[in-house]
């Protein structure tokens, strides 16, 4: 067989097992009976499964990376997902104004749009401690109660700013 050929069938075995392997599972938010998951953007795998593993629960996905982690097919002509919202979030002082500026608000929308037809949403980053973690706690406070209840209609100030209803409000 040719170089090229060995090559081409390496590749092909390593695509087909990482399709369909998480490097290590999400890790599901108990409170909130996994509606909310957080993981490390390099443990995805690809192509995104529309189902969580083990479970029979549709997953939406929040991936924030400084590289890009979904491959491009360039033989492909489908349509971008709207179960995934990709976003690029540099490392140092950059990427804290924009993760406040630009990633908040807009992780913000698609989870609140992704909860709102019951599909859990699987948040992760590159280190799976940082970003995602960020987003999955302001997810918490904007969008659960305290007992974990999901809020069907959080509150919204006129500047599109999150707010909500709570028994703690104003202490």
């Amino acid at each position: 067989a040719s170089l090229q050929t060995v090559i081409r069938e390496l590749v092909v075995e390593h695509s087909v097992a990482h399709q369909e392997t998480w490097h290590s599972t999400p890790t599901p938010v108990s409170k909130v009976q996994g509606r909310l998951l957080i993981g490390r953007a390099s443990d995805v795998p690809q192509p995104l499964p529309s189902r969580l593993p083990n479970a029979d629960k549709e997953v939406a996905y929040v991936l924030m990376s400084e590289k890009p982690v979904l491959a491009v097919d360039d033989d492909s002509e489908t349509a971008p997902r709207e179960d995934v919202l990709t976003l690029k979030l540099p490392q140092g002082k950059k990427g804290q104004k924009q993760f406040l500026e630009a990633v908040l608000p807009q992780s913000m929308r698609f989870v609140r749009s992704q909860l709102s037809k019951g599909v859990a949403v699987c948040i992760c980053c590159d280190t799976g401690k940082d970003a995602s973690v960020g987003v999955a706690l302001t997810a918490l406070q904007a969008f659960f109660d305290d007992d974990g209840q999901y809020l069907n209609a959080p509150n919204e100030a006129g500047r599109g700013e999150l707010t909500r209803t709570h028994p703690h409000q104003g202490l």
